[in-house]
């Protein structure tokens, strides 16, 4: 009996974790039910601007006889512009012709020049912008959801006419 009412409690408390919403919390520091996008998205990119923004976590220093020199780095994410040529499946928020900025985990794109087309595999990730309650902190006011082409890995580049 004592099994039986155990494997009941476990599978009530499974399926409450599982039935409750996810939450995220926004750069205000509010709690909010997140959204997810399950779907996996295939860009192709005309290269505007030399990727930036790149950095990981890790370190080196070097110490010498007068000074230290080094480098510090943090996140693993840069920062991608370019002319969005092709979506697949189409969203909400970006058409073909649009500048977007994407977000890419594939330091290989460091290597880009202006003028590359390049394709790429990304993800949407909801990024809610979020005022607090004025009555309370921790409570949401006013909210706008925004989605964003995130952890996108490169498949292929066709070289442009570079710098």
């Amino acid at each position: 009996m004592k099994t039986k009412l155990g494997l009941i409690l476990s599978l009530f408390i499974l399926l409450t974790v599982a039935c409750a919403g996810a939450t995220q919390t926004t750069d205000t520091g509010v709690n909010i039910e997140s959204q997810v996008d399950p779907n996996l998205y295939t860009l192709q990119l005309k290269i505007q601007e030399e990727p930036e923004g790149y950095s990981e976590t890790g370190g080196s220093l070097y110490r010498y006889d007068t000074y230290t020199r080094g480098v510090v780095w943090q996140d693993g994410k840069g920062l991608v512009r370019g002319q969005l040529l092709e979506v697949s499946p189409n969203v909400p928020f970006a058409s073909v012709g649009d500048t977007v900025i994407v977000k890419t985990t594939d330091r290989k794109v460091e290597a880009l020049l202006p003028g590359d087309t390049i394709t790429l595999y990304c993800v949407a990730d909801y990024e809610p912008v979020c005022a607090k309650n004025p009555d309370s902190n921790y409570a949401v006011g006013q909210c706008q959801d925004t989605w964003e082409f995130d952890f996108c890995r490169l498949d292929k580049i066709i070289p442009g006419t570079g710098r």
